[in-house]
């Protein structure tokens, strides 16, 4: 389940329970039980019906999750230039996940060694495919769908930055190379 979605099933959770410790707290005291005379007489009184759960506003949260969204926004706008990630790559340790998000066949002609291609239109089936210990590099043409998925990605609960400029950062602006 998306971390996302997973906070939300906990705050729900978290709120159902509440309620319902909150209404075992007061009201009317609880029926003694009745005694074999009194069960006998038919004299059994019915349970009280139980209190449906408040409804969760799931608009609510997604809006509040946005608002903390902007509020955060790095000096980097989220995104990472050619010539950084390249040399982060160079030296053999580097911290990122690279998401190729563009189609496959162009993921074909070349890419950054080591990106995993998942399509753009694919990207919300294939969460569990991402990590959540690692920073992830989201890579497109020209960065501009990568920011948008950086930023679906980042209210999921993941830490995604973009390629400034996308492939066409990578390859043109800077020549870097890519392999098939």
């Amino acid at each position: 389940m998306p971390g996302f979605l997973r906070r939300i099933a906990a705050w729900t959770l978290l709120l159902v329970l509440a309620v319902s410790a909150l209404a075992g707290c007061g009201g009317q005291p609880a029926a003694k039980p009745e005694t074999g005379t009194q069960a006998a007489a038919g004299e059994a009184q019915a349970a009280p019906a139980p209190q449906p759960a408040p409804e969760v506003d799931k608009g609510k949260i997604l809006t509040e999750a946005v608002v903390q969204y902007f509020r955060t926004i790095p000096p980097t706008n989220h995104q990472i230039k050619p010539p950084d990630l390249k040399a982060s790559l160079d030296s053999g340790s580097s911290p990122y996940f690279l998401l190729d998000i563009r189609k496959p066949e162009d993921y074909a002609k070349g890419h950054i060694q080591g990106a995993v291609n998942i399509p753009f239109t694919a990207v919300g089936d294939n969460l569990d495919k991402l990590p959540k210990d690692k920073q992830i590099v989201v890579i497109c043409y020209t960065g501009q769908t990568a920011g948008q998925t950086v930023a679906a990605l980042r209210l999921a609960g993941y830490n995604a930055i973009a390629l400034h400029f996308g492939m066409s950062g990578w390859v043109e602006k800077n020549n870097f190379p890519t392999v098939q």
